[in-house]
Protein backbone atom coordinates (compact mmCIF):
# COMPACT_ATOMS: atom_id res chain seq x y z
CA UNK A 1 0.00 0.00 0.00
CA UNK A 2 2.82 2.39 0.76
CA UNK A 3 4.34 1.71 -2.56
CA UNK A 4 1.04 2.35 -4.24
CA UNK A 5 0.62 5.64 -2.37
CA UNK A 6 4.15 6.57 -3.29
CA UNK A 7 3.53 5.83 -6.97
CA UNK A 8 0.30 7.85 -6.91
CA UNK A 9 2.09 10.79 -5.31
CA UNK A 10 4.88 10.44 -7.79
CA UNK A 11 2.43 10.48 -10.69
CA UNK A 12 0.72 13.54 -9.22
CA UNK A 13 4.03 15.35 -9.06
CA UNK A 14 5.31 14.11 -12.42
CA UNK A 15 2.38 15.62 -14.37
CA UNK A 16 3.03 19.23 -13.21
CA UNK A 17 6.75 18.67 -13.55
CA UNK A 18 6.30 17.55 -17.18
CA UNK A 19 4.10 20.58 -17.79
CA UNK A 20 6.75 22.84 -16.25
CA UNK A 21 9.46 21.20 -18.39
CA UNK A 22 7.39 21.71 -21.54
CA UNK A 23 6.75 25.33 -20.54
CA UNK A 24 10.48 25.79 -19.89
CA UNK A 25 11.30 24.36 -23.33
CA UNK A 26 8.72 26.63 -24.97
CA UNK A 27 10.10 29.63 -23.06
CA UNK A 28 13.65 28.73 -24.12
CA UNK A 29 12.58 28.45 -27.74
CA UNK A 30 10.73 31.78 -27.50
CA UNK A 31 13.81 33.39 -25.94
CA UNK A 32 16.01 32.06 -28.74
CA UNK A 33 13.57 33.35 -31.36
CA UNK A 34 13.49 36.72 -29.59
CA UNK A 35 17.30 36.86 -29.57
CA UNK A 36 17.32 36.13 -33.31
CA UNK A 37 14.72 38.83 -33.94
CA UNK A 38 16.71 41.22 -31.73
CA UNK A 39 19.87 40.51 -33.76
CA UNK A 40 17.99 41.15 -37.00
CA UNK A 41 16.49 44.35 -35.66
CA UNK A 42 19.94 45.52 -34.52
CA UNK A 43 21.30 44.90 -38.02
CA UNK A 44 18.33 46.74 -39.55
CA UNK A 45 18.83 49.61 -37.09
CA UNK A 46 22.52 49.83 -37.99
CA UNK A 47 21.68 49.86 -41.71
CA UNK A 48 19.03 52.53 -41.16
CA UNK A 49 21.47 54.73 -39.24
CA UNK A 50 24.04 54.35 -42.03
CA UNK A 51 21.40 55.25 -44.60
CA UNK A 52 20.42 58.27 -42.51
CA UNK A 53 24.06 59.38 -42.33
CA UNK A 54 24.48 58.90 -46.09
CA UNK A 55 21.25 60.81 -46.70
CA UNK A 56 22.40 63.69 -44.53
CA UNK A 57 25.68 63.85 -46.46
CA UNK A 58 23.78 63.78 -49.76
CA UNK A 59 21.57 66.65 -48.57
CA UNK A 60 24.61 68.72 -47.57
CA UNK A 61 26.27 68.06 -50.95
CA UNK A 62 23.08 68.97 -52.80
CA UNK A 63 22.73 72.18 -50.80
CA UNK A 64 26.32 73.11 -51.68
CA UNK A 65 25.63 72.45 -55.36
CA UNK A 66 22.47 74.55 -55.20
CA UNK A 67 24.42 77.37 -53.56
CA UNK A 68 27.08 77.18 -56.26
CA UNK A 69 24.43 77.00 -58.97
CA UNK A 70 22.81 80.18 -57.73
CA UNK A 71 26.18 81.94 -57.66
CA UNK A 72 27.06 80.65 -61.15
CA UNK A 73 23.66 81.73 -62.45
CA UNK A 74 24.17 85.19 -60.99
CA UNK A 75 27.57 85.46 -62.70
CA UNK A 76 26.08 84.39 -66.03
CA UNK A 77 23.14 86.78 -65.71
CA UNK A 78 25.47 89.65 -64.77
CA UNK A 79 27.52 88.85 -67.87
CA UNK A 80 24.33 88.83 -69.93
CA UNK A 81 23.37 92.24 -68.56
CA UNK A 82 26.82 93.59 -69.44
CA UNK A 83 26.51 92.20 -72.99
CA UNK A 84 23.06 93.77 -73.35
CA UNK A 85 24.46 97.12 -72.26
CA UNK A 86 27.37 96.80 -74.70
CA UNK A 87 24.95 95.91 -77.51
CA UNK A 88 22.75 98.88 -76.70
CA UNK A 89 25.80 101.16 -76.64
CA UNK A 90 26.86 99.74 -80.03
CA UNK A 91 23.40 100.35 -81.47
CA UNK A 92 23.30 103.91 -80.15
CA UNK A 93 26.59 105.19 -81.52
CA UNK A 94 28.59 103.08 -84.03
CA UNK A 95 25.64 101.44 -85.76
CA UNK A 96 23.81 104.76 -86.19
CA UNK A 97 26.97 106.32 -87.63
CA UNK A 98 27.36 103.40 -90.00
CA UNK A 99 23.77 103.79 -91.21
CA UNK A 100 24.34 107.52 -91.77
CA UNK A 101 27.54 106.82 -93.72
CA UNK A 102 25.79 104.16 -95.76
CA UNK A 103 23.14 106.69 -96.73
CA UNK A 104 25.87 109.16 -97.77
CA UNK A 105 27.70 106.63 -99.94
CA UNK A 106 27.52 107.50 -103.64
CA UNK A 107 25.75 105.25 -106.08
CA UNK A 108 28.11 102.64 -107.54
CA UNK A 109 29.12 103.12 -111.17
CA UNK A 110 27.53 100.69 -113.57
CA UNK A 111 29.79 97.85 -114.59
CA UNK A 112 30.34 97.33 -118.29
CA UNK A 113 29.58 93.86 -119.46
CA UNK A 114 32.33 92.36 -121.54
CA UNK A 115 31.14 90.10 -124.29
CA UNK A 116 33.30 87.13 -125.00
CA UNK A 117 32.88 85.41 -128.28
CA UNK A 118 32.41 81.69 -128.21
CA UNK A 119 33.66 79.80 -131.26
CA UNK A 120 30.89 78.12 -133.22
CA UNK A 121 30.20 74.49 -132.40
CA UNK A 122 31.45 73.36 -135.79
CA UNK A 123 34.95 74.71 -135.01
CA UNK A 124 35.28 72.54 -131.89
CA UNK A 125 36.89 69.17 -132.62
CA UNK A 126 34.71 66.18 -131.70
CA UNK A 127 35.93 63.82 -128.99
CA UNK A 128 37.62 60.69 -130.38
CA UNK A 129 35.47 57.58 -130.33
CA UNK A 130 36.64 54.76 -128.08
CA UNK A 131 36.28 51.17 -129.26
CA UNK A 132 34.75 48.66 -126.88
CA UNK A 133 37.94 46.64 -126.54
CA UNK A 134 39.94 49.79 -125.73
CA UNK A 135 37.61 50.94 -122.94
CA UNK A 136 39.14 51.16 -119.47
CA UNK A 137 38.40 48.29 -117.06
CA UNK A 138 36.65 50.61 -114.59
CA UNK A 139 34.12 51.71 -117.23
CA UNK A 140 33.11 48.13 -118.07
CA UNK A 141 32.80 46.98 -114.50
Amino acid sequence: KLLKDFEERLQLHEAPQAERAAAARAATEAAEAAEGAYGQSEAADKAAKEAERDGAQAIKAAQKRVGKWLHDTKVVMDGLDAKKQALEAFRERPLKLFDELKDLQPEPKPVEEVETEMPPASDVAPAPAVAEGDAPAAATA
